[in-house]
Order: structure tokens, then C-alpha cells, then sequence
């Protein structure tokens, strides 16, 4: 069984820990389901789903399959997203 379809099948849970900022990400939607996750970005930081969602659709799926390095992948998208760190 590959790397990513054992992550998958896991929780899918993935953090990201960059200076005081702690990123969550529930690959399968167990933990946090899409819609409350997109809407407490929108609500409580501004974010809005059309701003996320190229992050969340692209490149984001390669992460989540071992094929890119979330680490590495996320910070230009926190740029464009206006994250303050």
C-alpha cells in the first residue's frame, strides 16, 4: 500500500507549524468537514473559498498523495491569501 493511500485512509490530518500559526488539514473530511472549514476561513479570517480554492482543488491533492511537499507548496499560496506571519 503507497504512502498516499495510506494517508488518505488515515485521519488525513496534516499540520503545518509556521511561527505562531498552526494549519489543520483534514485530508478526508473526517475531522472537518469542507463546508465549516471554508466558512470559518471565510468568517474569521477573510478568506473567501474563491480565494482558497485553487490551493485546496491543485495542488493540495499532490500533497495529500506524496507527490509535493505541503510545506513547501502552501507558503506562496499564504502570500496570495494575504496571511499575516
Amino acid at each position: 500500500m503507497s504512502g498516499g493511500i495510506i494517508f488518505e485512509l488515515f485521519v488525513g490530518i496534516v499540520s503545518l507549524i509556521m511561527k505562531d500559526l498552526v494549519f489543520i488539514f483534514d485530508g478526508d473530511g473526517v475531522a472537518i468537514h469542507a463546508w465549516h472549514f471554508a466558512r470559518y476561513l471565510e468568517q474569521e479570517c477573510g478568506i473567501g473559498f474563491s480565494t482558497t480554492q485553487g490551493f485546496f482543488t491543485g495542488v493540495f491533492q499532490d500533497c495529500m498523495r506524496g507527490q509535493a511537499e505541503l510545506r513547501e507548496e502552501l507558503e506562496p499560496f499564504l502570500l496570495g491569501w494575504g496571511w499575516q506571519a
